[in-house]
């Protein structure tokens, strides 16, 4: 036994001295990470003290765009404060229509690489971009627009059901995307759908915590563009940076500032979460479809060439 503990001795030291040095490490970095956000308060503090200070300034002009405009509201990115943004709850709204298009993304790509030749025995290209683009979506708000979401227990169960309803729904639609764009494909990759809506999430949780993150030019401006952020950054370092690249960006950045915008002004008490969601998947596959259409070249030799060909 004193020869087994001898032997392990070394071990038991070595273990220890990492624990000793992870704990180190950790407890330096909690301590400059407690320093960062301090600074990062205090600088937002001040801004945020500009930002008032200027705002009598601002009115005169707002008020001018706001008769200038009967429908100022939907452009409105006024510095007016979104006092019932913690009822918008950005973070998991936006985060599960993240997790959507992510579920549209690996089913598309495993659609187009894989099970194009499977789908082609079932569907042609149009008869997949009518169920695609008009047939289950329909269906899908069919469906959603019957259930309850207010916020009781039931309405929390169903909430769950309806968000994996979703979700199935998503494999489905990227399963026919694929299909549907699979003999056009553009010069570069595609940005990832899910980089804006998973951008809006974080940016949201972390404006939460400011001062200044009630505002709604600095909610919009945050959240949009966050995800227009990430989705130039993976271009650039991946070397993707295209036309059709950054047009695409355009547009998934416009239709979070669409999204963002509908329910700052009606607010989560008026908007059925699971059609937000939806809409707001399939119109990030319409701008997708879009772009393609416009910029995508023929791209036959990359799929599977095992086609059922329609009788005459």
């Amino acid at each position: 036994m004193s020869e087994a503990s001898s032997v392990m001795q070394p071990v038991k030291q070595l273990v220890e001295k990492y624990r000793s040095e992870f704990e180190s490490v950790y407890d330096n970095v909690r301590q400059q990470s407690l320093e960062i956000s301090n600074d990062v308060q205090q600088y937002a503090q001040k801004m945020t003290e500009k930002i008032h200070a200027a705002e009598p300034q601002l009115k005169p002009a707002r008020k001018r765009n706001r008769s200038s405009s009967p429908e100022h509201g939907w452009f409105n990115i006024t510095l007016e404060p979104v006092e019932y943004v913690q009822n918008l709850k950005l973070l998991e709204h936006y985060s599960w229509i993240s997790v959507m298009q992510m579920a549209v993304f690996v089913s598309s790509t495993v659609s187009a690489y894989v099970l194009y030749p499977i789908v082609g025995l079932v569907l042609n290209g149009f008869s997949a971009f009518l169920l695609c683009f008009a047939l289950l979506p329909y269906l899908a708000y069919l469906h959603l627009s019957k259930l309850p979401f207010n916020a009781t227990l039931d309405a929390q169960a169903m909430d769950k059901q309806a968000r994996y309803q979703l979700l199935a729904f998503a494999l489905v639609e990227g399963l026919l995307s694929g299909f549907v764009f699979a003999s056009r494909r553009l010069e570069s990759m595609e940005p990832l759908a899910f980089l804006s809506s998973l951008g809006i999430a974080l940016a949201a949780q972390v404006l939460s915590g400011l001062p200044s993150g009630n505002q709604r030019a600095v909610l919009l401006g945050g959240c949009v563009g966050a995800g227009f952020t990430m989705q130039l950054t993976l271009g650039f370092v991946l070397g993707q940076l295209s036309a059709p690249y950054v047009f695409l960006s355009l547009l998934y950045a416009g239709l979070a500032y669409s999204a963002l915008q509908l329910q700052i002004q009606q607010k989560q008490s008026s908007v059925n979460p699971h059609i937000a969601m939806l809409s707001y998947v399939v119109a990030a596959l319409f701008a997708e479809a879009i772009v393609v259409g416009l910029f995508g070249g023929s791209n036959v030799s990359s799929v599977v060439p095992l086609m059922v060909k329609e009788q005459a």
